[in-house]
């Protein structure tokens, strides 16, 4: 069974940190599931009614966010965690596309509350699965890219051997 590790430095840095994990089995993930989707537009319309880009940067769990990025040297303005990407897609007008059953959901899930999720499949994961400060000799290759680039020094990084799975924490 993989485990997540998390880097004892990380609690130290920050301290009110709370992390939850799932796992989920025996799942048919590969369609789409018309109940989680109406369920994405559903949460898109009441947020587009809701917010505003500019109330968006008072929201608490951005303000967070941006100071952990801040802290370790990404740029918030340039680089924006999961959950505000997710926002501010959805405030530009655009609908969160569909990808699968868990992918969906979890995006759902991560609007609704307005906190970064993701995921991963543990079929693809050789070994455990570290939260942890990048030495900058890891490497990372985004979806749908061939170019591999290396994290910066101290940039968080969930990472499998050294192998980056997210960059800038939840990138």
């Amino acid at each position: 069974m993989v485990k997540l590790k998390v880097s004892k430095s990380i609690f130290k840095e920050f301290p009110q940190l709370k992390i939850a994990t799932l796992v989920v089995k025996g799942i048919d993930n590969s369609q789409v599931d018309e109940s989680i989707t109406k369920k994405l537009r559903d949460i898109e319309n009441k947020l587009r009614n809701e917010l505003t880009k500019e109330k968006l940067a008072e929201l608490e769990n951005i303000k967070v966010w941006r100071g952990a990025y801040s802290w370790f040297g990404a740029k918030p303005k340039k680089y924006k965690s999961s959950i505000e990407a997710l926002l501010r897609r959805i405030l530009d007008g655009d609908n969160i596309p569909t990808i699968s059953k868990l992918v969906d959901t979890y995006n759902y899930i991560s609007i609704k509350n307005k906190l970064p999720l993701g995921g991963d499949d543990l079929e693809l994961v050789d070994g455990d699965i570290k939260l942890t400060f990048a030495t900058g000799n890891e490497s990372f290759q985004a979806i749908n890219s061939k170019e591999t680039k290396k994290p910066k020094p101290g940039e968080i990084v969930y990472k499998m051997n050294d192998d980056i799975l997210c960059r800038r924490w939840n990138w």
